[in-house]
């Protein structure tokens, strides 16, 4: 648990604190404190070490803190930031793509690692794993039907997604705690069955008129909208296709991720001061 001072924080409120601290922080009790001087928004952040942290001789820090500067570089395109890495750019590449880390770094495919000069390193814990997965607006319809949310658990074909495009990286998770002592080892694991899906759409009141593509309702078709990053959509468009062979159209929308989170910013300021949410991410073996 960081610590900061009470006198400062007072004065601030979320609102500001995101107006004012997009590149700023306020002080602190850490070993580093931002460059200012050589930091260039928002392509490079620079950290430089305290020389009086006052817990620079504790012997629970021994050994650690050494460096004098650590350079954050921001690459907002993935396969900018791979082709980066493998000219040397920077020092550590965290491989989140697993098409990359099976193809890309390879004794076959690069002389790099085949020389030793990457080292590429799968390390296993047994910690919790984090929980990746899509959100449902359950405020409005059609996500306020249990049903409906139900059933489109069944059209994501996560095994076949896992087999082509993740290289069976991933592990499929049954519980928002996993490997914890807080899973619940009686949780009922989801399976792609579109056709029970159908079933719990019907019930739910969304069928297929004579001659039309997409299910419909009270007159209004089945049609969602999903933000996305564009160098996602190779995941999403089998979900999309997986939708439409039962009649849901769904709409990919690219954004950035800095926009997205500008928009979930504002949406959150307008939340009641109690209300808090958690956001997690993807954690793939590799």
């Amino acid at each position: 648990m960081q610590i900061f001072p009470a006198h400062y924080i007072s004065k601030i409120d979320g609102k500001g604190y995101l107006e004012k601290y997009q590149y700023q922080t306020f002080p602190g009790t850490g070993p580093y404190e931002i460059d200012y001087q050589t930091t260039k928004n928002p392509e490079l952040l620079v950290l430089k070490r305290r020389p009086n942290y006052w817990a620079a001789n504790d012997p629970v820090n021994a050994g650690v803190y050494n460096f004098d500067q650590i350079r954050f570089i921001y690459v907002l395109d993935e396969k900018l930031r791979l082709e980066k890495f493998k000219k040397g750019g920077y020092d550590f590449c965290n491989t989140m793509r697993a098409q990359w880390w099976a193809e890309e770094f390879t004794t076959k495919s690069s002389d790099d690692v085949k020389r030793g000069l990457v080292q590429k390193v799968k390390m296993y814990n047994f910690n919790p794993k984090g929980t990746s997965g899509l959100a449902m607006n359950t405020k409005e319809e059609p996500f306020n039907d249990p049903k409906v949310r139900k059933a489109i658990s069944m059209l994501w074909n996560f095994d076949q997604l896992n087999e082509k495009l993740f290289f069976g990286e991933y592990v499929k998770n049954v519980s928002y705690y996993q490997n914890s002592v807080y899973e619940n080892p009686n949780n009922p694991t989801q399976k792609y069955n579109p056709s029970a899906a159908t079933v719990l759409l019907k019930e739910a009141g969304w069928e297929k008129k004579a001659g039309e593509k997409w299910l419909s309702k009270g007159g209004k078709p089945f049609e969602l909208d999903l933000e996305i990053d564009p160098s996602s959509e190779r995941i999403f468009t089998p979900l999309q296709q997986d939708l439409e062979r039962v009649g849901i159209k769904l709409n990919l929308v690219n954004v950035t991720p800095q926009a997205r989170f500008e928009k979930a910013m504002k949406n959150s300021l307008k939340l009641p001061t109690k209300i808090g949410a958690a956001l997690h991410s993807p954690t793939p073996k590799g």
